[in-house]
Formats: structure tokens, sequence, C-alpha cells
């Protein structure tokens, strides 16, 4: 894992102890960044940023003009996460929009071109929404890629 992911780690562990479990795995955004690779995604969106780690992974994946928009509610997390992916030299590409992610979503401007690639990580209570947000606004291209994060809640098979 290269050096800017430890030092996202690390600030993240410093600042919340108790919710740095929310940090996507290695192995996790390694497979986001390979997706977004694969894919091919020139406008990637990002539903949950807190402290950046997949937006980092991802902002290091897209292409030359390609862009990442990281919708985040806590304006601490946000501000790390700007930090770092300046520090990686992604910040250009990548913006973090404060805000509670459903409202962004609405006040996203009609007739933008889709999304290639969109990844729900954020409130679980509320990814249903998200979705139906997602689907009614049609801000996932046809071809496109929708990821959601922790679809099995803790683990934990639906019954």
């Amino acid at each position: 894992e290269p050096a800017c992911f430890e030092a996202l780690r690390d600030e993240t562990q410093q600042r919340w102890p108790g919710g740095a479990h929310m940090v996507s795995g290695a192995q996790q955004g390694r497979l986001l960044h390979m997706l977004v690779r694969l894919s091919r995604a020139r406008r990637v969106l990002e539903v949950g940023c807190f402290s950046g780690y997949a937006a980092l992974w991802m902002g290091l994946a897209l292409p030359e003009g390609g862009s990442l928009l990281s919708l985040e509610r806590d304006e601490r997390a946000a501000a790390v996460a700007r930090r770092h992916l300046d520090a990686a030299g992604v910040g250009s590409r990548v913006e973090v929009r404060l805000g509670d992610a459903l409202e962004a979503l609405r006040a996203l401007p009609e007739g933008e071109p889709p999304f290639d690639l969109i990844f729900v990580d954020a409130d679980k209570k509320r990814t249903w929404e998200y979705y139906d947000l997602l689907v009614s606004r049609r801000l996932l291209a046809p071809d496109g890629l929708l990821l959601v994060d922790n679809v099995l809640w803790k683990g934990q098979v639906l019954e």
C-alpha cells in the first residue's frame, strides 16, 4: 500500500479511534481502483466519503480528464479527505462536496452526463433511498457500474 494511504489511515485512526473501521480496506481500495480502470470510467460518483480512503484509490485510477464527485456530510472528515487528496496529487480531479447525500443528489443539475461508476458507501439505513434516487434521476450511465458497500450489513445474511 503506497505511503499516501498509510498517512490517511494513521490520521483517520488518530481523529476517529472508534470510527476508523469505516475506512475501506486495502483490498477493497484496490478493487475499486481496478474497476475504475477496467470500466474506463471518466465520471465517478461516491456517496459517502468519510476521510477519503476509497476516493483516493478511485481518484488515482481516473484517466486524464476524469472526475470524481464524493459526497460527505461530516465537515471534519471532508477536510481530512481534501487534504490527503491534494497531497496525493488528485485534488484537482476529486471534488468532496459537503452536505446530506440525498439532498446533494437531488441538487445535481438536470442534463449533466450520467456517471460511469457510482460507489455507495454511506448511511446503510438509507441505501434503498440512494438507489431509488440514482435510478429515478438516471444518474448512472446505461453501461455503468453501480457498487454498493455492505449490502450484507455487518456480514449478516438477509433473512
